[in-house]
């Protein structure tokens, strides 16, 4: 807990406490709290809900309790020791990032930490590499990944992986170096397989998606992988390409890219490559995630008739 009660900046004259808070989208101390309002202030906007206990003895306003960055401060208020980890440290490193409800610290071996709601706490007797973001200290964006990826669900992961390696707030080599120092690491052995992907050359997580999930099997063996093909005097590296069949498969990574300068030079490349005789068919995440099947059964009846005729 900070000793120095003094609030990050005075009320405005007549600002009551929830309006304050709001303004300074901060947590506070009780001891900073009540150097500029009364006790009974601090109740009334506790019984009101429009303050917060966000943890033990710090507040922030209800707006902002969900706010990384405010969790991640009022984390560190709480234990200064400790390093904020996993997504609510991802959040930090990437504003868009979305992060549930859970927090996640890492505290040196033998430190005792009340059991708190929505808190996992993680202890080590390495003290891991860290870097401090906004005034909160944190673990480095690989081991945040690392823990994210030991505490979320099975069925969700991947999708943090994937997610950090396409906003490049981590690299899959630095994922690789930390993950062998980390032998006990939940599902070690899954995801150094997920990683072994993008270690021999994926260009995307939608491409491990694809090849890892989607279009195994017999049916897809003709299939290469970023193939190339020359296009008035263009170089175009297709996803997937079934040469005999000329069909070209693209993942169009709408979750992740969807400026208009990138759907531009991606039409450019159909136009480019049907000059050829390809036709182009293109998969969104949501396709590959949530209807594989229908991907599969698509692409092998296109193959199909385009060998028919």
């Amino acid at each position: 807990m900070p000793s120095d009660p003094i609030p990050p900046e005075p009320p405005r004259a007549g600002e009551c406490l929830s309006r304050y808070m709001a303004r300074v989208e901060r947590p506070l101390s009780r001891a900073q709290v009540l150097a500029a309002f009364s006790r009974y202030s601090l109740d009334q906007a506790l019984e009101t809900a429009k303050v917060v206990r966000i943890r033990p003895g710090i507040f922030v306003a209800a707006q902002h309790a969900r706010d990384p960055r405010c969790r991640a401060a009022a984390l560190h208020m709480w234990i200064p020791r400790g390093l904020v980890s996993a997504q609510t440290a991802l959040a930090l490193f990437e504003p868009t990032w979305q992060v549930p409800g859970e927090d996640v610290l890492v505290v040196p071996h033998g430190y005792r930490v009340s059991v708190q709601p929505n808190l996992t706490v993680r202890s080590t007797r390495t003290w891991p590499a860290h870097r401090t973001v906004n005034g909160v200290p944190t673990v480095t964006p690989s081991n945040a990944v690392l823990d994210a990826w030991a505490l979320t669900p099975v069925r969700l992961a991947a999708d943090v992986v994937y997610r950090a390696l396409w906003k490049r707030i981590v690299s899959a080599p630095e994922l690789a170096t930390d993950l062998a120092s980390r032998p006990r690491l939940k599902r070690r052995r899954e995801l150094a397989e997920l990683l072994g992907y993008f270690l021999d050359g994926a260009q995307s997580p939608m491409e491990v998606i694809a090849k890892r999930d989607v279009f195994v099997g017999r049916s897809f063996s003709e299939f290469t992988w970023q193939h190339t093909i020359r296009a008035r005097r263009r170089t175009v590296v297709a996803d997937m390409c079934h040469e005999r069949a000329r069909l070209i498969v693209e993942f169009d990574g709408r979750a992740f890219h969807a400026d208009e300068q990138s759907w531009a030079r991606d039409r450019e490349r159909d136009v480019l490559t049907a000059s050829l005789g390809y036709q182009t068919l293109r998969l969104t995440w949501r396709d590959l995630t949530k209807r594989p099947e229908w991907c599969r059964s698509m692409v092998i009846n296109v193959v199909q008739q385009r060998l028919r005729g």
